[in-house]
């Protein structure tokens, strides 16, 4: 393992010898004879690998020193170079508006007088400061606020209770980590539940494209030791979420609709889901405020909106959403 910096030079030269003499190889050997070429090529692809392995998990180690969160995006065609700067993006901001729906419920958990509006200090709290990208797929670093005067101690704990919640969500939605099926927020009110599992839902990597999974790292608390630090999520994590989401509202229809969102009314916090497939009715949606942006966002653009459906009487269904999840070309297109 590369331990420090004249280690890393010195195994960046040994990399750069080994595609040096493969470039040769290839150039000299592979017109006159390929069968020849692959077998004089394989153990320097190998030695190839290996180097690269070992300065990106040099990288991973002296770039974890300094974030105290990492978002690593994974998929055979992701990494830095390949991956548009609109998806680290999209999963950066996915991030800072589940942390804050995350502090909303912490806070909305201590006192009962939490206003309907998101309070200023959450928005600026959860906006936490980029500290990098990192080789090895994607890896986005975060790091705490800096400005320890612009916080109240009760505010930052309110912070680190919501990653808290967030990272024990994300390490029973990893199918890998052997956990319960059960989900580990049922002490919690039914509301603040459903809430918790749709910020999953947003988490969760696109139903299709490069990025298959997603993988979430955090610096491990002195306060608590046994609290959860790393999960990855699959498209697979999705049916456990959902199965989790179905039983809590037995009662109500669990749809996932797709469809482009219209008429948006911010007062009333509603907005029309229109042009659904197979010539379906226009569909009245309302949503809180951790969706907010994502309504603005997503506004005249086709997307997937889950939640509960509900029918009156006269027939009339409206669909109280939980998360909103743009769809990709591919899956439009499917």
């Amino acid at each position: 393992m590369i331990r420090n910096e004249e280690e890393l030079k010195v195994v960046r030269e040994q990399l750069a010898r080994a595609e040096s003499a493969l470039e040769v190889i290839r150039r000299e050997v592979f017109p006159m004879n390929p069968r020849m070429y692959a077998v004089m090529a394989e153990p320097y692809a190998d030695t190839i690998q290996e180097l690269r392995a070992s300065i990106d998990a040099y990288f991973e180690f002296a770039s974890f020193r300094v974030a105290d969160l990492e978002i690593a995006l994974q998929g055979e065609h992701v990494g830095l170079g390949r991956t548009s700067a609109a998806i680290i993006t999209r999963f950066t901001d996915t991030f800072r508006r589940g942390l804050q729906s995350a502090v909303e419920l912490v806070e909305s958990i201590k006192r009962a007088d939490t206003g309907r509006r998101r309070e200023r200090w959450i928005e600026d709290i959860c906006d936490l400061p980029f500290v990098g990208v990192a080789h090895g797929s994607v890896r986005i670093l975060l790091g705490e606020p800096n400005d320890q005067s612009l916080f109240s101690a009760e505010n930052r704990e309110s912070l680190h209770k919501a990653l808290d919640l967030i990272f024990q969500g994300l390490e029973w939605a990893d199918l890998d980590s052997k956990q319960s099926e059960k989900h580990p927020f049922t002490q919690l009110p039914k509301e603040t539940q459903q809430s918790l599992l749709a910020l999953l839902t947003q988490l969760l990597p696109p139903r299709s494209g490069d990025v298959t999974s997603v993988a979430f790292k955090r610096r491990k608390s002195a306060a608590d030791e046994s609290a959860p630090v790393a999960a990855t999520l699959t498209r697979e994590s999705r049916t456990r979420i959902r199965e989790a989401i179905q039983e809590l509202v037995a009662e109500f229809e669990f749809a996932e609709l797709t469809g482009v969102i219209r008429s948006v009314d911010l007062d009333a916090d509603t907005f029309v889901l229109r042009d659904r497939p197979d010539n379906e009715p226009d569909l009245d949606c309302q949503y809180g405020p951790n969706l907010e942006e994502a309504v603005k966002e997503n506004l005249d653009c086709l997307v997937i909106v889950s939640g509960t459906l509900e029918t009156s009487r006269k027939g009339k269904s409206t669909l109280s959403a939980d998360s909103i999840e743009l769809v990709q070309p591919e899956e439009s297109s499917e």
